[in-house]
């Protein structure tokens, strides 16, 4: 028996205790008979259980003893053939462990030995002002909560991945820290060599360096879930990042796609530093001219290699379905991805479905063309979570806040382009 269940066992039997000292207080009275054997009872399994914990922890510092002397066996042993290998998977194992037993039964009942290895991940919550933007920095001695380890968090970005384009399509950087983060912008596409003649100086052409910032804001959510939640570990490791993910996704998705970039990301349709206009339409069509004129209004060098595509809601792609090729050919404009059942085709190129962008209507930007390998996300690390104890105990429940840093820019204005429609 695990010590996970070992503690669910002397919880139950400490409740019982509880239960019967609060009905006779509350009477201001003396056990009954029946009473006292079921206190009594209680009791010896707590504290049988209790022993049984500790023979188990100790057993685990040994275990930990053990396997900090194969370290240094291993390197001393690193450059000979027959060095052992690296304990990065048992590590890995252990911090899970350790974050689950966290998520499952808090910080209080944690082992020193899994207080320690949770150290390593763990994210203190300090907030401080530059400029207008809100930006969460790291601090020591600050409170905080834990890095979501690998096992949840490749479940959770799947599960974000799902909610909007942005996340499974641009280019996303991660960073140790959450100082912001200085990006070089050039755009030399217009500049071309010349043809050299004898004696003749050659021209000089200037190219324009620029800068962008990457922030870290914070987005944040808060899932609350009953005490019987949490007593099965399966629905920790497979509900909670799926909670986590489906909120933290549609938040950040709509922040990458429409953010403004003031204490925000700046979103692919911003109004100030997203794509620009490459094609107007009608207020409420779109023909294919719109499509073909969309995509040459981007400069032929981002209209190539496997991150070009065209991004937009799914009434959009329904819309689109529906246009031909011409008057004269009936064939359809969209071509469907039979293979790997993605939304399809338009001129060859790839649609990437978006909620968050705006359906077809009069004044909105409702697709979008180019390379989004240039719209950058930086992220801090990855998603954390802190266990709140106290906030829902009086509804036996427990909450959980999730908190993702980032922050999103389009790097070159040339590489994605938009169609608006007419008010």
């Amino acid at each position: 028996m695990t010590i996970q269940e070992l503690l669910a066992e002397s919880r139950t039997a400490l409740n019982t205790m509880q239960d019967l000292h609060r009905r006779r207080a509350s009477e201001n009275r003396d056990f009954t008979p029946d009473e006292l054997v079921q206190f009594d009872k209680a009791d010896a399994d707590y504290n049988r259980i209790i022993k049984l914990i500790e023979e188990e922890r100790k057993m685990q510092e040994r275990e930990t003893a053990v396997g900090e002397l194969s370290e240094v066996t291993e390197r001393s042993f690193r450059h000979t053939p027959e060095a052992p290998r690296a304990g990065k998977e048992d590590r890995a194992a252990a911090y899970q462990s350790a974050f689950l037993s966290y998520a499952m039964y808090g910080e209080r009942e944690l082992t020193p030995e899994q207080r320690s290895i949770l150290r390593t991940g763990y994210n203190p919550i300090d907030r401080e002002e530059r400029g207008t933007a809100t930006i969460t920095t790291p601090r020591s001695g600050v409170y905080g909560g834990y890095a979501i380890p690998t096992g949840f968090s490749n479940e959770l970005i799947r599960v974000m991945k799902q909610f909007g384009g942005m996340l499974s399509n641009c280019r996303i950087i991660t960073t140790a820290t959450g100082a912001p983060l200085e990006w070089p912008t050039l755009d030399d596409t217009a500049a071309v060599g010349e043809l050299g003649t004898e004696g003749t100086a050659i021209t000089v052409q200037d190219f324009t360096l620029g800068q962008k910032i990457h922030y870290a804001y914070t987005i944040q959510d808060l899932i609350k879930v009953s005490f019987q939640f949490l007593e099965d570990a399966s629905l920790i490791e497979s509900e909670l990042p799926s909670l986590i993910g489906e909120r933290l996704g549609r938040k950040v998705n709509d922040y990458l796609t429409d953010g403004t970039g003031s204490s925000q990301p700046t979103g692919i349709l911003a109004a100030s530093g997203g794509a620009s206009v490459g094609e107007s339409a009608a207020s409420s069509a779109i023909t294919r001219d719109n499509i073909i004129d969309l995509i040459h209004s981007v400069d032929p060098a981002y209209r190539t290699g496997p991150n070009v595509a065209f991004m937009m809601n799914d009434s959009t792609v329904a819309a689109l379905k529906k246009l031909t090729v011409g008057t004269s050919d009936d064939r359809p404009l969209w071509q469907p991805d039979v293979v790997n059942g993605t939304p399809g085709f338009l001129e060859g190129y790839r649609i990437i479905t978006n909620q968050d962008f705006p359906a077809i209507g009069a004044g909105y930007k409702s697709v979008a063309f180019g390379d989004w390998s240039k719209y950058v996300i930086r992220q801090v690390g990855g998603v954390n979570l802190l266990r709140l104890d106290e906030r829902f105990a009086d509804a036996l429940s427990v909450g959980f806040v999730g908190w993702w840093r980032i922050d999103g820019k389009l790097m070159d204005a040339s590489a994605i382009k938009l169609i608006q429609h007419a008010t």
